[in-house]
Formats: structure tokens, C-alpha cells, sequence
């Protein structure tokens, strides 16, 4: 079936399509799943439910949650120093799971400046699943951070180069806002 994130991707696209996107480029990572009537009438266009990190600054710690641009990492599975560093700062960052552990991508997220890091499962792995870190490496994290399933993650990718197509900054979505959430959906 299809999951509430896919609809609400396809929502959005359907919206920008027409013309109604939101006035900034902006994902939320809300730090509670109950809006209050101000956050429902600045809601965002898209929601993505993921399962926050072992690590980091969890949402529920930050009472306004995250707001911000988001950005694709370069390379893509953040294993090295970012080619956009200077696209990260102040942004989500979206990464894909691989070539490196969780808590190394996002430190480098959060040493580029990143509010926040989503990190897609890779595709037939286990899900739900939580990002650890076992080594006991990530104790300097203060980074949020959270991993969606590989189907939002793709939906999700081409919103992005969609918007990319568009002439949004590069990586960046253009009025897509995303509303995520440290509650796994299913797919």
C-alpha cells in the first residue's frame, strides 16, 4: 500500500506543480507529534516519519524543533569531507546509509554546520531501524539526527532533483517543506 509519506510527497508535488509552494524552502524535524494551531497553519508541505539516532540531540529534547533548507550531501553517502559544505551549513542534510559508520556522517554533517541530519536506509535492509553507535564513538554529537525508509527516500530524492530541474539552489528543495518525525512508517 502506499504510506502516508508517499502521498504526501506526491501532495506536494502536485502543489508546486501549481504554483503553491511555501514561501521558504524549509523542512521541519518537530520535537513533539502534537501541533499547536500556530504549527498547523505553518505546517509544512511534506511529512517523512523516520526513527531518531542513538546519538545526538534527541527531538524530543528541543522543544521549537529543527527548521531549515534541505540540501543533498556530496558525495551522497557523506564517507568523505562534503564537496557542498558550504550548501550544508545552516540546511538538513540527506545522506544515504553506506561507506561509512552513522556516527561519522554525522559529524561531518555537524562539523559542516548542518541543523540536522536524514539519513535512507539502504534499499532491503531491515526496517524500521535505529542508528547506534556501539563504538561509543559519537559522545560529542549534539547533531539530531534520523534515517527514513529507502521508499520516502526515494520519493524524497527526486523532490529534490526535481527541484533542482526547476532552478531551486542546488540540492536544495524549492518550497517542498518537510515535516519529520522520529516515528518509523511502514515501507
Amino acid at each position: 500500500g502506499t504510506t502516508a509519506s508517499r502521498e504526501l510527497l506526491a501532495d506536494a508535488a502536485e502543489r508546486r506543480s501549481r504554483g503553491e509552494s511555501a514561501s521558504a524552502q524549509q523542512a521541519a524535524l518537530p520535537a513533539s507529534t502534537t501541533p499547536s494551531a500556530e504549527a498547523e497553519a505553518a505546517a509544512p508541505l511534506l511529512e517523512l516519519r523516520g526513527t531518531a539516532s542513538s546519538f545526538g540531540t534527541p527531538l524530543a529534547d528541543l522543544p521549537d524543533g529543527v527548521a531549515a533548507p534541505l540540501v543533498l550531501a556530496c558525495p551522497r553517502d557523506g564517507a568523505a569531507d562534503f564537496s557542498n559544505a558550504a550548501e550544508v551549513k545552516d540546511r538538513i542534510v540527506v545522506m544515504w546509509r553506506g561507506g561509512c559508520s552513522f556516527v561519522d556522517k554525522v559529524r561531518r554533517a555537524q562539523v559542516a554546520g548542518a541543523k540536522a541530519a536524514v539519513v535512507v536506509q539502504s534499499a532491503g535492509q531491515k526496517w524500521p531501524f535505529t542508528m547506534s553507535d556501539t563504538a561509543g564513538k559519537g559522545t560529542d554529537l549534539l547533531l539530531p539526527s534520523l534515517m527514513i525508509s529507502p521508499p520516502a527516500g526515494e520519493e524524497l530524492l527526486k523532490l529534490l532533483m526535481a527541484s533542482d530541474s526547476t532552478g531551486g539552489p542546488e540540492g536544495a528543495s524549492d518550497g517542498g517543506a518537510v515535516d519529520v518525525g522520529d516515528q518509523p512508517a511502514d515501507g
